[in-house]
This record gives C-alpha cells, structure tokens and sequence, in this order.
C-alpha cells in the first residue's frame, strides 16, 4: 500500500516542505522546496496553500509539522515501577511542576525509555494544546491534512541518523542551528540522552572572516557545556559531531569546530539518506523536513496532535467556517436590504414624475381649472364630450335620417302583405321592428328581400307567436343600416 507524507517546517521567514513515498520496502524523496516569504503579503497560510496548487505537492497526503522550538521543552527523569506504569496509563500529574507549561492542557509524551534497577529512565517531551493548535492553524486553512505535529530537533536527529549510519552505532553530538536559536541532541548508540534548545541570535555565515571566531566560539561554549551536563567526568568530548547549518561554508565552519573541541564534525547532507526522484536536491535547509516525513512514515512514539482531544483539531477550521458563513449571510442581507431600498426609492422619483406629467397635461388640457384628482377630473370631461357628440352625431349630414330609413324599409314591403307595425325603435345604425302579420309566409319573404338590399345587413327575424284572440302572427325583427348605400 502507497503511503505518502509531506513535512513541513514552518518559520518566521519561509516554508520548507518534503514529500516522501513509501511503497513496500522502498521510500523515495518525490519532491523537496525551500519557499521563502518574499513579500510581507506572502503569509503562512497562503504559502501552503501554493504547495499544492502551484508546485505538484498531493492535496491527500498526510501532513507532519513541528513546534516552535520555545513551546516544546525535554526533560530526562527517572520513574519507579508504579510512577510508570501511572504515567503510560496517562497520568501526568507527578510531571505537572516539571515543565513550564499550563497543567490544563499538559502533553507529555515519551523520546526514549529503557529499564533500570530502580524502575524506567526515559527522555520526556511536553508541550500544551493552545501551542499545538497554534502550529495546525495555517495548515487547517490551508486545506491539508495535519497528522503529526513532533518536534525539530527530534526530526533533525532522525534525518541525521539516517543519513549517517555512524551516528547510531556511537556516540553523537547533533548540532541544529537556526538563525533564532540552537537546538542539541548527544546520542548513545543511537538511544537519545540529552536534548537542549537554547535561543541565541546567529549572524548570517556566507563566507568565512574574522567575524565568523564569534560564531566558533558560541557553537564550542554550547557543545562543551552540554557534554559536561551529560559526562561531567570526562574533559574531552569523545564523540563525532554532526553539524547542520543552511549556509555556504558549513564544511569550512566544521573544520574550524573540528579544531576548537578536537573532535571529529561532520556538515550533515541529508540527501545521503534516502532515495532522490530526478531533479530533487536535499540541502542543509531541508533537515528538519525531511526528518518529520520520514518519523511520520515509520510512526515515532511522539505525535502531540494524537494526545489532542477528539475533534480539536478541527475546532479551528469549523470556527473560521461558521464565521465565513456567517459574514456571507450578513453580506446578503445587507445587499438584499440595500437593493431594496434602491428600487424604493427609484420608484418614488418614477412615481413623482409621473404625477408631474399628469399635472402638466391637466393644465395644458383644462387650463383655469385646479388639479385635486387630474385623472377623474379629465375623466368626467372626456365623458361630457362623448355625450355631446353623441347627442349631436343624430344631426351629422353623413347620418341617414328617420325618413329616409323608413321610407327604405317600407318599399321593401310586397304590394300584397298582411304586415302591420306596432312599434319603431332606431339607434345610431340599428332598427328594431315590432309587429303582427295575418301570414308568417309574408315575414319569410319580407326578410329575404332585406337580405338582399344593400342598404341593410344582419337581418334577424325572430316570430313571437301567435294571438289567439286576434287570430294574428305576432313578430320581432332587427336590422342594421349601411349608410354609404342607401
């Protein structure tokens, strides 16, 4: 089963990243990238972000980081039987005063035990949980997948360890240098007895000069004050020294090492460790990356996001997720509510134009004459002229008058009829019959010939029934009148 990791070392100026495969027996190094903080808009978060995006590294693997090195702190104790076996069941309260942490969230974990008469010796490890979620943050944001948070010093001495199998079989003095701080592992066949983080502030070393004695002087002051913590019998330091510095001249800082503490220094080449893909270069710089992707493959004891509550991890990313929500839905509502207003208030500059135009057309159309309710107002006038034209339209010479109807209406009678009318009603262009007849045959004929006279149109006859008493058809007829031919 493929399994790959990516380590990640995170500092104040850059972001240094590692990404290794194991399949079977066999780890490969995929890809290694040194990327710093070139501009102040450059941050963590975003960096990260770029990994993946930009530079090929797998948005799916696992991923190991480390502490700041001021919020991991080492201790070496001793512990009866009982006290260990308390302490592994997970019971820290007898270790709560020995490191300078809150006892709320203390996180102790083991580096390295063995047996003795007494009971168990072992090389402790502690941090809290607010510096451990302080560490996953940018990479929750970042949308990785944080597994392991360790230690620096831990991973330098693994990836030293694996690039020179010497440094397990005899004593080691493992020397990281940073420009905030120095970090020290001495080993015993590989077996960890003293670590140390002392923060100092190293000059830049990019050639070596007179200035460089300052730098010599501190780095000997340090390795022979830690071995005389670890060995205070002995004068002479009788162990190699692995010297792992990011600088130009590392060998040459080495020799001079070499001849201060008469020891044998050795500047650490991590690539020597593992295999490479084509174009992949390991420098100094990618120590510490490289050691917590190899520790986070074969699963070392320590991982302090492992002793975090359930779920922690994720507090983080859940808190920046409710609240990004919860400015959207304030941003909608905002926006919804902004429009709204907006179109409120076109609709009342529309409405009062409107009115405006009303007002005008008002006064243009009934001038002297106030405008309370224009629109009713030119309503009732226009109703008034439709009623005068219509009393006036009976006098238009286009009209066809009663007389002339009649008289069109009455030569279509045959010579020889029992038609009678009763009643006469005309309108603009109707007229309406109402009668009797002795025959209903002379009503079928009478309406045939309406039909067929140009001057009417939409002859209907409609027979009422008939008078018994009078012995009499009694009838209903009406007719439309085409002007323009009569």
């Amino acid at each position: 089963m493929t399994q790959r990791v990516i380590g990640i070392d995170i500092l104040n100026d850059s972001v240094r990243a590692v990404q290794m495969v194991r399949e079977k027996d066999n780890i490969l190094v995929e890809k290694a990238m040194d990327y710093p903080a070139r501009r102040a808009s450059d941050d963590t978060c975003g960096i990260l972000r770029s990994l993946t995006r930009r530079h090929g590294f797998d948005p799916k693997a696992d991923i190991a980081v480390a502490l700041d090195y001021r919020h991991v702190f080492f201790k070496k104790s001793n512990f009866t039987a009982e006290q260990w076996k308390s302490f592994q069941s997970g019971d820290n309260t007898d270790l709560e005063a020995t490191f300078p942490l809150p006892s709320l969230e203390l996180i102790v974990q083991t580096c390295d035990e063995q047996e003795t008469d007494e009971g168990h010796e072992a090389v402790l490890t502690a941090s809290s949980g607010p510096y451990i979620r302080e560490r996953i943050h940018p990479v929750l944001e970042a949308r990785l997948h944080p597994t392991v948070v360790d230690s620096e010093i831990l991973a330098v001495v693994d990836a030293t360890q694996q690039a020179y199998r010497e440094a397990v079989t005899g004593t080691a003095i493992i020397l990281y240098c940073e420009d905030t701080h120095i970090s020290l592992a001495i080993t015993e066949k590989g077996r960890l007895r003293l670590i140390r983080n002392t923060s100092v502030s190293l000059p830049a070393v990019d050639s070596m000069d007179s200035s460089n004695e300052h730098l010599i002087r501190l780095l000997s002051e340090q390795i022979q004050m830690s071995w005389q913590r670890l060995r205070p019998d002995d004068g002479a330091i009788n162990a190699h020294l692995y010297l792992v510095l990011d600088s130009p001249v590392a060998e040459d800082l080495a020799e001079c090492l070499a001849h201060e503490l008469d020891c044998p220094v050795e500047s650490v080449e991590p690539g020597k460790g593992w295999t490479l893909a084509p174009g992949v270069n390991l420098d100094a710089s990618l120590t510490v990356a490289c050691g917590l992707a190899w520790r986070a493959l074969n699963q070392t004891s320590v991982n302090f996001m492992s002793a975090l509550p359930k779920g922690a991890q994720h507090r983080t990313n859940l808190q920046r997720e409710v609240t990004v929500c919860t400015l959207l839905v304030l941003a909608c509502f905002v926006s919804w509510f902004g429009g709204m207003f907006m179109q409120m208030r076109s609709l009342k500059s529309t409405q009062a134009q409107i009115q405006e135009d009303i007002d005008q057309t008002f006064i243009k159309a009934v001038p002297g004459e106030n405008a309370v309710k224009p629109l009713a107002q030119l309503q009732q006038h226009l109703d008034g002229t439709v009623s005068n034209h219509s009393a006036l339209q009976a006098y238009s010479p286009d009209r066809p008058g009663v007389l002339t109807v009649l008289k069109l209406i009455g030569e279509t009678l045959p010579q020889e009829n029992s038609i009678t009318f009763d009643d006469i009603l005309m309108t603009d262009n109707d007229v309406r019959l109402q009668g009797h007849c002795h025959d209903t045959q002379d009503l079928y004929n009478w309406e045939k010939i309406l039909n067929d006279h140009p001057g009417f149109q939409n002859v209907t006859l409609w027979p009422a029934g008939w008078d018994q008493t009078h012995q009499l058809t009694t009838f209903k007829m009406t007719l439309e009148i085409v002007p323009e031919d009569l």
